[in-house]
């Protein structure tokens, strides 16, 4: 696919962060990287406040691993504030027993 020509291309602009994006950075019509600004740590996250999950309701989330563990943890969670979740695990047998244990 050729950037230049693509529609996409007025999405992707270079930054003081990345300066890696210029339209000059293209390699056979093909951006040739994209590079993450780094990673700041700015401090402990205050685990004291909730967080404001109402932007997410409605929306649809796919959760990998989802059946066990952190997975699953997430999967409730996500359900709890109204989001749509795909479960996806190897798990054949936890992931539908999880699914019927799930509100909706």
């Amino acid at each position: 696919m050729d950037i230049t020509a693509s529609p996409l291309r007025k999405h992707i602009k270079a930054s003081p962060d990345c300066p890696s994006l210029p339209s000059s950075k293209t390699t056979n019509g093909h951006l040739s990287s994209f590079i993450m600004p780094p990673y700041v740590h700015t401090g402990p996250v205050d685990c004291s406040q909730d967080a404001d999950c109402s932007s997410l309701a409605g929306k649809t989330a796919i959760v990998t691993g989802g059946a066990n563990g952190l997975g699953e943890a997430y999967v409730r969670a996500l359900v709890a504030a109204g989001v749509y979740v795909c479960i996806g695990d190897i798990d054949t047998q936890k992931g539908p027993k999880l699914e019927a244990e799930l509100p909706g």
